[in-house]
């Protein structure tokens, strides 16, 4: 569009307000405790919708990153068993990276 010298342009430009997770995934198998790697996270929105998955890194860190502000459910398969580990959080503030207290998985 062209406007005058002076003149002004309205222009909407969208922005979605999102926020991010991040934690560490540790796997116990007796009195051994060690970082919980390759571990498949899956996030859902209130809808019950995926919206993201990824998996851990070798230190058992993850993070998911640009998630619209909302209320969430992360779900994580416990390898080797049929079992898997829900946990409910909510993002509530722009550019929030809020950081999920470390997830102890057990071993059979």
């Amino acid at each position: 569009f062209y406007s005058h010298r002076g003149g002004y342009l309205h222009i909407d430009i969208p922005i979605q307000l999102v926020g991010n997770i991040e934690g560490f995934i540790m796997q116990s198998k007796n009195t051994l405790e060690t970082p919980a790697a390759k571990v498949l996270i899956k996030v859902y929105n209130a809808n019950n919708t995926l919206v993201k998955s990824l998996r851990s890194q070798f230190d058992g860190y993850y993070s998911a990153e640009s998630l619209p502000l909302g209320k969430y459910r992360m779900e994580i398969e416990i390898q080797d068993s049929s079992k898997s580990y829900t946990k409910n959080f909510e993002l509530m503030e722009w550019g929030e990276y809020l950081s999920i207290p470390t997830i102890k998985l057990m071993s059979p």
